[in-house]
């Protein structure tokens, strides 16, 4: 399979997770030979530390390609910031979507990759090119759940009011999603059916790490005889945890990257995201390297755990219509148990991590779905 292609690959912004399992796609569209055109608002160093060695063939422009939802932390979201910030993707929509198309014509696209903006399938129609999404959920989707349930798990309910807007922007995001090419579904996705093309299946994606652990450890200066729990909560806040006044048994420590937080517990390791990459190690060597990760179950730390063997402890997700969907994933994959936030704050996981650890057993799953996805794209429509 090759193929010159020109592509313009829309990835929403909503945290790292739609990029990191696109990124996987990318690599296989590149290796393939196609040249590709990056549109969206993840910095461009996480494209340049992923898929850099490929950096003649693809080009990045930083645009806003959809809001999804305003996180306030990584367990909580904001539905009235939520709103204000979808009127301003929305209202001047007319205007975002002319001056992306102009720069895909410049580029010459021939066909648009989209994870899962909705404003990819705009343009595509625009240029009368085909639309090609990818996901395990679309924001209609989300958005619907929010209509019908009392989301007052961020001390932010749904008033009637806001339930209102969500209907708009639910039927917004119903109709334009309804003229995609083709959608291309993950494993244990939810309803799709605002999508009126060909669905395919296709398997999980996932970064799976060749690294040593050892190796990985000694870069981050974490002691190998240590046992290690990862914190991974995708980069939002983590409020209201002293870590200073962590009690951590002696032959256990944290690791923490994507935060720029001082702290004085030695057996605290927090990082930047640039600071893992300047001392060459990537985010998946971190799954693959520590003994347990803590975080809210979300589709991309679940398919990296489940590419590097990693147990997981979890938290609450709250009113997401994602979550029952992810939790029966964690059942079929991935040996887990659900803990507290209060226990997270607290670094009281450790008995739980123990047990986990001492009886997992990780069941053979499918993940080639970047290079079955990339087949997809890559067809003629």
């Amino acid at each position: 399979m090759v193929s010159k292609s020109k592509i313009a690959a829309f990835i929403s912004g909503h945290g790292f997770g739609h990029a990191s399992r696109s990124v996987n796609i990318l690599r296989e569209l590149l290796k393939n030979g196609c040249q590709l055109l990056i549109v969206t608002n993840v910095p461009k160093w996480f494209f340049d530390d992923k898929i850099g060695h490929f950096s003649k063939q693809w080009s990045y422009t930083n645009h806003q390609v959809d809001v999804g939802l305003s996180q306030v932390s990584g367990l909580a979201s904001d539905y009235h910031q939520t709103i204000k910030e979808l009127h301003n993707h929305w209202d001047n929509i007319d205007e975002r979507v002319n001056k992306i198309c102009e720069e895909l014509k410049k580029f010459g696209v021939e066909k648009v990759y989209f994870d899962i903006p909705a404003i990819a399938v705009l343009s595509a129609q625009k240029l009368q090119i085909p639309s090609i999404g990818m996901s395990n959920f679309s924001w209609d989707w989300i958005y619907d759940d929010l209509v019908h349930n009392e989301c007052d798990y961020s001390q932010n309910s749904v008033n009637h009011e806001i339930r209102d807007e969500f209907i708009h922007f639910r039927d917004l995001h119903k109709e334009i999603y309804s003229h995609t090419s083709k959608l291309l579904k993950l494993p244990y996705s939810g309803d799709f059916s605002a999508f009126k093309c060909e669905q395919v299946d296709i398997p999980w994606i996932g970064n799976k790490s060749i690294a040593g652990r050892d190796n990985t450890l000694s870069k981050l200066g974490i002691d190998l005889q240590k046992k290690v729990v990862l914190y991974s909560f995708g980069g939002h806040d983590l409020p209201n945890i002293d870590f200073d006044h962590w009690n951590l048994p002696a032959d256990w420590d944290v690791l923490i990257v994507g935060y720029d937080l001082k702290v004085e517990n030695r057996q605290v390791h927090i990082y930047k995201n640039s600071d893992i990459t300047a001392k060459n190690v990537d985010y998946t060597d971190v799954v693959k390297a520590v003994d347990i990760v803590v975080t809210k179950p979300g589709y991309g730390i679940i398919a990296d755990c489940i590419c590097n063997q990693t147990p997981m402890l979890h938290v609450e997700r709250g009113q997401f219509a994602e979550y029952p969907l992810l939790l029966k994933a964690l059942d079929d994959t991935l040996p887990h148990q659900k803990i507290t936030f209060n226990e997270v704050k607290n670094a009281n996981i450790l008995k739980q991590a123990e047990a986990l650890i001492n009886n997992a057993a990780f069941p053979k799953v499918n993940t080639t779905g970047a290079e079955k996805a990339a087949i997809q794209i890559i067809a003629k429509s």
